[in-house]
């Protein structure tokens, strides 16, 4: 009896002991995912703050680590990156959003960025997909990327262009060309002709040649252009800007009559839009075959971090732009001037607030249009560039003493001669 005695016994000590134990265990389970079985702030990162905008972003990384960089993912919340996790912030959202000029090969540099691409990553120019051999130097390109610090991975890539199509007027003593109604300042080296491969001169510019303008737009509205491609006649036309006016038979595209059918046109298109036009040139006028309406928000609101290349201009909101993004908080000790050709970076807010943090001022030289490497999967070595370095000051070295002229005594003559 002994041995199912103790049996008995201890079972029923061990039901006592768990009808004691598991109230306090589920109390504590129930205060770790505070109450509702919910992960609580402390656990999940979502602490909300009031402050200038990019705090609430701030506090979210630190309660995270292993989430931010510019969309690095960890084995915590893959494919969420940015300068880090928004508390509530759908999957997939993160990153950097690149708006700048190319300025180098080897990967592409952008606004100091190194940017790493896939030899197959389809680019976009105008309406088709290219390959990446159709990057050149001074091209203006928009980048979604991942990573860390300055040395990103490209996942989407464009190629930007303001305005493409038949030269309309040309003002050689400015140095100014007309194309659907915008002006273009043309500086000296920036025109190239034959896919890229050799370099043209303003005065081989004609009215009705077709370009294609890469720049960036002053607040005046003229492009300062840093890349000028002459294409063959008809190719397709771009115009990127805002829409002026709308009626029964058009709308205007700063000033330029756009030519649809109405029921071709966008149910939402409104006057104060921003859109990218991309059609023909049939007499003179833009015949539209695209309309894409650009969203408010830069990249639409896809990326946490922002790096734009820009003239600084008043906002419509009031407070200073660049571009057409507003910028809501300027970095520290920052003295920016309209007109002024700036780098801007910093963070970007679900409502699309840019919070600027870095200032830089734009190296780009764009005398020596170039385009990547044959092999885009050689690695260069380490520093090489496609824009060489400037050019260094020859080192003054002391002068030599000056040796004494020897002279010496002819041979003596022979008498025979």
């Amino acid at each position: 009896m002994t041995g199912p005695f103790i049996r008995k016994n201890a079972s029923a000590f061990l039901a006592g002991w768990l009808a004691l134990v598991a109230p306090l265990f589920l109390t504590g389970c129930a205060t770790s995912l505070g109450g509702g079985g919910a992960p609580s702030a402390s656990a999940a990162g979502d602490v909300r703050t009031s402050g200038p905008a990019g705090s609430e972003t701030k506090i979210a990384q630190m309660n995270q680590p292993g989430i931010g960089g510019t969309g690095k993912p960890n084995d915590k919340s893959p494919g969420i990156g940015g300068t880090g996790q928004v508390a509530g912030a759908p999957p997939g959202i993160g990153g950097t959003g690149i708006v700048g000029t190319v300025t180098g090969f080897g990967s592409i540099f952008v606004n100091g960025f190194e940017v790493d691409y896939a030899p197959d990553l389809p680019i976009t120019f105008k309406d088709r997909k290219v390959r990446p051999d159709a990057l050149r130097i001074g091209q203006v390109v928009e980048i979604e990327a991942d990573g860390s610090g300055q040395r990103l991975r490209a996942n989407r890539l464009a190629i930007r262009h303001e305005v493409a199509g038949p030269i309309e007027r040309i003002d050689p003593a400015r140095r100014m060309a007309v194309v659907f109604g915008q002006r273009i300042e043309i500086p000296e080296g920036v025109i190239s002709a034959g896919n890229g491969s050799r370099v043209m001169k303003f005065s081989g510019l004609a009215v009705g040649d077709h370009i294609d303008v890469s720049g960036l737009r002053r607040a005046d509205g003229v492009i300062a252009a840093s890349r000028i491609d002459k294409t063959a006649p008809g190719e397709t036309t771009v115009l990127r800007g805002r829409v002026t006016a709308s009626g029964q038979t058009g709308f205007s595209v700063n000033g330029v009559r756009i030519e649809t059918p109405v029921d071709s046109r966008p149910r939402t298109l409104a006057s104060g839009q921003d859109v990218l036009i991309i059609g023909r040139a049939v007499g003179g006028r833009l015949r539209a075959r695209r309309i894409n309406q650009l969203g408010l928000r830069p990249f639409s609101g896809r990326v946490r971090r922002l790096s734009i290349e820009g003239y600084v201009r008043r906002a419509i909101t009031g407070g200073v732009a660049v571009g057409r993004v507003p910028i809501t908080q300027l970095p520290s000790r920052a003295n920016l001037r309209a007109g002024q050709r700036v780098i801007l970076g910093g963070s970007l807010d679900a409502r699309g607030r840019f919070a600027a943090k870095r200032l830089r001022a734009p190296r780009v030289d764009l005398r020596r249009p170039g385009r990547p490497p044959a092999n885009l999967n050689r690695r260069p070595p380490p520093g090489r560039r496609a824009i060489p370095p400037a050019s260094r000051r020859p080192v003054q070295r002391a002068p030599w003493p000056r040796r004494p002229d020897v002279f010496r005594r002819p041979p003596p003559r022979r008498p025979d001669r």
